[in-house]
């Protein structure tokens, strides 16, 4: 089954998410086709702008796809952070750095994992496609001090 459609019209690209039945969930797979076809796009000098979207109603996206990264975190940490932990930075470096207009069509529920599982949130609180706030991302220039403050002033439950 294809995850990811695209297509692309008078300059406009649309990518949608397409894992209706997991809320649009980013397994591994989804995650490396949105890549590529960033990639690709990124390099088309016809696309002016790429939109993106999830298919189905009830979502945007759940976030990872946490049934598929349990079964990397069992086969251990090494192995948990190449699968799952690389490839979402990656990815979240690639859509910060795009050359090119990127909006997001959020249409339902749009969740990110924060806190290894412990919580989640909407991503429409901060813009960020990760879900992580920008204050909690391993930025050498923040303290370990300064990001637990910065991830209890972020917790609206705490």
């Amino acid at each position: 089954m294809t995850t990811l459609l695209g297509e692309v019209k008078d300059g406009i690209a649309v990518l949608t998410l397409h894992r209706p039945d997991k809320l649009n969930a980013l397994d591994y797979a989804l995650v490396d086709a949105l890549g590529a076809a960033l990639d690709e796009l990124e390099a088309d000098p016809a696309v002016r702008a790429v939109i993106l979207t999830g298919s189905g109603e009830r979502a945007f996206s759940a976030g990872a796809d946490i049934a598929e990264f349990a079964g990397s975190v069992e086969a251990g940490v090494d192995r948990a952070l190449r699968d799952f932990v690389r490839r979402g930075q990656r990815l979240t470096r690639q859509i910060e750095s795009y050359t090119k207009p990127l909006i997001a069509a959020v249409n339902g529920i749009a969740f990110g994992a924060v806190g290894a599982g412990k919580r989640s949130r909407p991503l429409c609180k901060t813009g960020d496609p990760t879900g992580v706030p920008p204050t909690l991302r391993r930025d050498p220039a923040a303290s370990p001090a300064h990001r637990q403050k910065a991830r209890a002033a972020d917790d609206p439950h705490g």
